[in-house]
């Protein structure tokens, strides 16, 4: 990991699920800038202390604000990604070669931004597993064969205010499928001459497209269902239906969260009408909602960068709200600790994660609050448009209706209806990565487990010697 906890947080499930499920080893790698909190595993640092951060300039952080992150933008973060690991290299190089010779039996690393990862991942000769925070990005997926038409998927980058997707719709498919050329220049031509000039000094025949080809599997952290109907392979495996193991909340956060004069909303089983404290105690058991808001937009976000104006919509629609508890988790100069969750929380703010509201900041968070809205329990926030009224408007709606409470519910329910928890499964198919021998007797499993796309270059990949044989003989007809 080379950008730090925001990703690593998805991945530590899953690694501390394998690490209990065979007796294994796991260690996380990271690199770090300033001391890092602990992640409940050993972490093998390659500590840049003193040294710029790229992924959290001051520039970028105010640009989270202002700017469109549409696909164009992505050559910046794996710029981000690429200065990163040059820094490692220039003042850790020992560090990191000491890391890769480790003598590793699996290596999984980050698909977005990871350069030294997958300079270790390469020089250790481990078996490499690419981890996807949330769905598999369209570069990737087309490298490793993943078999999805991303012209008639929601492109990654929702930018521009655009909040819907048809794929009836010919614009739409032309916005994805440009986005997907795009994305793919940028993440396999350019930004793979990138690496191997960067990794250089440490792997000096770095090749990006060879290494998505000898990859050993993927894991996507996001719930399969979330997404539309799509063709997989047998080499991925979607682990993210799981909840978290909730923990008891501190004397203090009880306290502030179950305080008597904090407002409720009753809600009758058989419509959607709301009725304040008119039932007897009996039926409150049966029917309040406590109301807890949390706002937490995650650890990019500076609300003391944020423009004032901005600022001041969400201080303003929050204190419209003061009879109901409120958790900020505030990241600025004076950062608020970030709270627990726990049953009595009625709502969460959030950015581009699952939650009841989201706000749309970067990348594919847009994309991901499309579908999370798109399956009925969420609202979507521009940050282009934050005002007063707006921000108010949404927090109202999501907590006057029971709606989004069944749907959110209906759908962690089919969620986590399955035969085998997600984690064990996918821990499951770490084991058998490990016991298995792939084609040079290496842990692996055998090539024809691996769709054979990937083999292929673009031209058979996607039929285009079929696609361009007819026209040419066309004009060749005419042409006689």
């Amino acid at each position: 990991m080379d950008q730090g906890r925001s990703h690593a947080s998805s991945f530590i499930p899953l690694a501390k699920r394998v690490q209990r499920s065979g007796n294994h080893s796991v260690h996380l790698q990271m690199t770090v800038y300033e001391k890092e909190i602990d992640l409940g595993l050993p972490v093998e640092y390659v500590e840049l202390f003193g040294q710029p951060n790229p992924f959290v300039s001051k520039e970028f952080i105010e640009a989270m604000w202002e700017v469109d992150f549409d696909v164009l933008m992505q050559r910046m973060a794996l710029g981000f990604g690429a200065q990163g690991c040059r820094l490692a290299i220039e003042n850790a190089r020992d560090r990191v070669e000491a890391i890769a010779e480790a003598g590793w039996d699996l290596t999984m690393v980050d698909s977005l931004f990871a350069v030294c990862g997958y300079g270790i991942a390469a020089r250790s000769g481990a078996p490499v597993v690419y981890m996807h925070s949330s769905d598999m990005e369209p570069a990737p997926g087309t490298m490793k064969a993943f078999g999805r038409n991303y012209g008639i998927l929601p492109m990654n980058h929702m930018t521009g205010g655009r909040d819907d997707f048809d794929p009836s719709n010919f614009f739409d498919r032309v916005h994805s499928s440009v986005e997907w050329a795009i994305s793919y220049y940028f993440y396999a031509i350019e930004w793979g001459a990138t690496m191997k000039e960067v990794l250089s000094p440490v792997v000096p025949y770095f090749d990006w497209r060879y290494f998505h080809r000898n990859l050993s599997f993927s894991f996507v952290d996001m719930p399969d269902s979330l997404f539309p109907p799509a063709p997989r392979t047998n080499d991925v495996f979607f682990h993210g239906a799981y909840c978290p193991v909730r923990k008891e909340l501190p004397e203090e956060w009880r306290e502030f969260v179950e305080d008597p004069a904090s407002k409720v909303r009753v809600f009758s089983r058989r419509s959607d009408r709301r009725e304040e404290n008119t039932l007897t105690e009996k039926s409150r058991k049966t029917y309040v909602d406590t109301c807890t808001i949390i706002v937490a937009f995650g650890t990019y976000v500076h609300w003391s960068l944020a423009p004032e104006e901005k600022q001041e919509a969400f201080r303003l629609a929050l204190n419209r709200l003061s009879s109901y508890r409120i958790i900020w988790a505030y990241k600025g100069v004076d950062d608020w600790r970030k709270p627990p969750i726990e049953d009595t929380v009625k709502m969460q703010i959030r950015q581009g994660g699952i939650s009841n509201i989201l706000n749309r900041f970067f990348a594919e968070q847009a994309r991901n609050a499309y579908l999370v809205r798109s399956a009925g329990f969420a609202e979507m926030l521009d940050r282009h448009t934050i005002e007063e009224r707006v921000v108010y408007d949404k927090i109202e709606s999501v907590i006057s209706s029971s709606a989004h409470a069944r749907a959110a519910k209906r759908f962690v329910k089919q969620m986590l209806d399955r035969p085998m928890d997600s984690l064990d499964e996918a821990a499951f198919h770490v084991n058998r990565l490990l016991k298995k021998r792939g084609p040079e007797g290496k842990p692996g499993l055998p090539s024809y487990f691996y769709p054979r796309g990937r083999l292929q270059g673009f031209i058979e990949y996607l039929n285009l010697d079929i696609i361009l044989t007819l026209p040419l003989a066309l004009v060749a007809i005419l042409t006689v």
